[in-house]
Order: structure tokens, then sequence, then C-alpha cells
């Protein structure tokens, strides 16, 4: 494990445009640079060229003093998270569970389902995710306005499409705002 490793981010690489902006996340919380955060599936946070990922992956998993799993129905599917995940729960240490959109607690098996997860999709839970990261890394966070934006991020990508109910036509619509062209000779 690299010396100042911090944080690993045990994730399916189907759910990376949220892995993506929890690592954005967690580096402007917490000023860390990229060395001290691994994510495999996501570029400038993989694995050095070279390395032998399994010796790798199982010293990090262990060593590291900040275990994240983002957990999906992806995530539940892949083996190297079930593997990660179990290797961190045998050795009896600490984990903390970021829940996807896609999941509830009452979905997570057993023995997952026994430790306390939080919920990307909730302000105050991804508040909280980084005041508890911040015990297990023994640091204290950067003011909450420093790292706004990135968590102002996560919850645009998870927040459900709005439902219109009613719509003229009489279909359920689904509607994400969307903004498209060009503007020419715009005026203040």
């Amino acid at each position: 494990m690299s010396a100042d490793l911090k944080v690993f981010i045990s994730h399916s690489s189907k759910d990376i445009p949220l892995v993506g902006k929890v690592v954005n996340l967690v580096r402007a919380a917490f000023n860390l640079s990229s060395t001290e955060i691994r994510c495999t599936s996501l570029d400038g946070y993989r694995l050095s060229a070279g390395s032998i990922a399994d010796d790798q992956l199982r010293r990090e998993v262990l060593d590291v003093p900040a275990f994240v799993a983002v957990i999906s129905q992806a995530s539940l599917r892949s083996t190297y998270v079930l593997f990660e995940l179990g290797a961190r729960w045998g050795a009896q240490k600490h984990l903390v569970p970021l829940l996807g959109p896609d999941i509830e607690a009452a979905e997570l098996p057993q023995p997952l389902s026994i430790i306390n997860a939080l919920r990307c999709d909730s302000r105050p839970q991804l508040l909280q995710f980084i005041t508890d990261l911040a015990g297990c890394l023994r640091l204290s966070p950067d003011p909450p306005a420093v790292y706004d934006s990135p968590l102002h991020e996560i919850l645009e990508l998870v927040a459900p499409p709005i439902s219109l109910l009613r719509p003229e036509d009489g279909h359920k619509v689904q509607h994400r705002p969307r903004v498209e062209g060009r503007v020419r000779d715009a005026q203040s």
C-alpha cells in the first residue's frame, strides 16, 4: 500500500458517474491528493501500472484507514466488491456503506445489513458521511462551504426525475430540465 493512501472506495465500475462525484466530495472536504484515494475504475486513482492487482488490493483493503463502499444493485452483483467488503468485515475493520439511489438499506444482505449505512441522496446524510469520515481519517474537514459544490453535484445526479401526473396528452411524463441551442446577439 502506498504510505499516504487514506481512503479506499469500493464500487462497481457501472457506478462510475456517482463514484467520481463521491471522490470529488472526499477530496474537497479533506483537501486530499489523488495519491491518497484509491478508486480502481477512475482515471487518476487506479492502481499503479505493473502492480499485481490482487496482491495490492488485498493489502490496501485491510490497511487503509477509511474504507467507503458505494453500494448499489450493480455493486452487490460484483464479485470484487463482495470480496472487498468481506475482507474488511472479516478483519473487523471499520467500513462506511454509502447507499446509491437504486437501493434501500432493507435490501442489504447479511452481514452488511447490520452496519449502519448512509444515503447518497440525502444532504444531511452526506454531511454526516463527511463528519464520520473525518473520525476515521483523524482529520478535520474543511468548512462545508468548501465542499458544497461537489455535495450538490451528487444530489443532482441521484435526484429522481420529476414526474408529471396529468400532462395534457394524458400520459405520464418524466422530466429532467435540459437546455440546448445557441444564443445569438444576446443582450443583458
